[in-house]
């Protein structure tokens, strides 16, 4: 496998039904290959598809390849929490990025599931 890029529900309550949470790994091997610009660029049309209105990104810090793969997809920072983390034998600063998905300013029909 060369990597993976899924999201998940960021909160059950039903007022963030739009939001969803985006990650991307990508094998080692793999890396700097543009597989992780592939995955991301696949993963993001299927959330706009599917009519999502935010997609956040939490990146364990430091990380600037990751910042990078984020920035060229068009998320912006929007915060940053401390210690919010535990890897690598240490705790870590968590950036939370953001990228708005649609120009939807009214009130949204539900998203739709993925279809098989």
């Amino acid at each position: 496998m060369l990597g993976v890029a899924y999201a998940s529900i960021w909160n059950g309550r039903g007022a963030y039904a739009w939001t969803v949470e985006t990650t991307v790994y990508v094998a080692q091997s793999a890396q700097r290959r543009g597989v992780g610009d592939a995955l991301y660029s696949a993963l993001l049309a299927r959330l706009r598809s599917q009519g999502y209105h935010l997609a956040l990104a939490l990146i364990a810090l430091p990380n600037d390849a990751s910042i990078g793969l984020h920035k060229r997809h068009g998320f912006r920072r929007a915060g940053q929490l401390s210690e919010a983390g535990y890897k690598l034998g240490g705790w870590r600063d968590v950036g939370l990025w953001q990228l708005r998905l649609d120009e939807v300013t009214g009130a949204p029909p539900p998203p739709r599931p993925v279809e098989p």
